[in-house]
Formats: structure tokens, C-alpha cells, sequence
């Protein structure tokens, strides 16, 4: 997802009713910390995620896709899927709508999925803290690939497994 939010107007009927002329439009999503959350209504607070929900909503329609045609050719079971976001959307959790010089829950806490039923148990939710410079060494170990000596993080084989919770190393961010 990536500001600004322009989801499909079929699609974002289904999040919104369509009678909306406030001040959350492509222009002021380029610069979301002018709406400061102080100065939205409950209705352009609801516009606002509900083009947000629009765009995640056609994410997950095409990840669905992608899904179907390994089904369909066979390789769902032999392939390891991964997904996650660079960073969380503040829209409006916190006193700032949008980005600015801070770090906050909304923008650091994104999912990070893995799904590989060879080996992974399904439904495992660990509450500890990861980050993506874990991926790699991750799917290093996971594939049984040599690590390289420059890659930083570690591998989360233990936390997928169900092993390790609640030691988290410290994030930097």
C-alpha cells in the first residue's frame, strides 16, 4: 500500500457509500500530516480508512490470484509465501494523520506472514517482536541455504516452529 490511496470505485463501494467532498482526496493523502487528526471529521476518518480497506481489499484480491494459479499448477505446497509491509499507515490512531519526523505503534507494528505448509505448523501467532532484517536468514534456514557471511538479522525458524516467544531483542528503528 502506498500513499496515495486510490482503490477502484466498484471496490471502494464496498468500504463507503460514495457521498464524500471532504478534504481526504489524492492531493491531501501526498501530504497527510496537513490533515492532522485534530482537524478530521468521524466521517473523513472513515473515508480515510475506508480508501485504505479499498486498496488493502485489491492487495488481497491479487495475492488471492496469485494463490489460485500455484494451486492450479501444483507448486502451492512447494512454495514458500512471505508476505509483509515496509511500514504501518497512520491514519489517525495517534494525534498525526500521515508521516512526520517520528516513529509511532501505527507505523512500526506490520504483519509479517509466512506460509509454507512443508514446514511451518499452521496458526502459530508468536508475540515476539521480529523485523524484516530477519527475512533473510529466515529463508536461508529455512530452505537449508547457506547463509551469507554479510547478512545481518536472524532466522525465526524457532519463533515459526512455536518454540520461542517473549524473547524479543531489542528493535532498532
Amino acid at each position: 500500500l502506498r500513499l496515495p490511496h486510490q482503490p477502484d470505485s466498484a471496490v471502494l463501494a464496498q468500504f463507503h457509500d460514495g457521498n464524500y467532498a471532504g478534504p481526504v482526496n489524492v492531493t491531501s493523502m501526498m501530504n497527510p500530516s496537513a490533515l492532522g487528526k485534530d482537524k478530521l471529521t468521524p466521517e473523513d476518518k472513515r473515508y480515510l480508512s475506508a480508501v485504505y480497506d479499498g486498496e488493502l481489499f485489491e492487495i488481497d484480491t491479487q495475492v488471492g490470484k496469485l494463490l489460485e494459479v500455484l494451486k492450479e499448477e501444483g507448486g502451492l505446497q512447494d512454495t514458500m509465501i512471505i508476505l509483509t509491509g515496509v511500514h504501518g499507515e497512520p491514519l489517525g490512531e495517534d494525534p498525526t494523520v500521515g508521516y512526520k519526523n517520528r516513529l509511532s505503534d501505527a507505523e512500526l507494528r506490520v504483519p509479517m506472514v509466512f506460509w509454507f505448509p512443508k514446514r511451518f505448523i499452521a496458526g502459530v501467532r508468536p508475540k515476539e517482536r521480529v523485523e524484516l532484517i530477519d527475512l533473510v536468514p529466515t529463508i536461508a534456514k529455512v530452505m537449508e541455504f547457506e547463509r551469507p557471511e554479510t547478512t545481518q538479522g536472524r532466522s525465526l525458524r524457532l519463533v515459526l516452529d512455536g518454540r520461542r516467544d517473549n524473547d524479543a531483542a531489542p528493535g532498532y528503528s
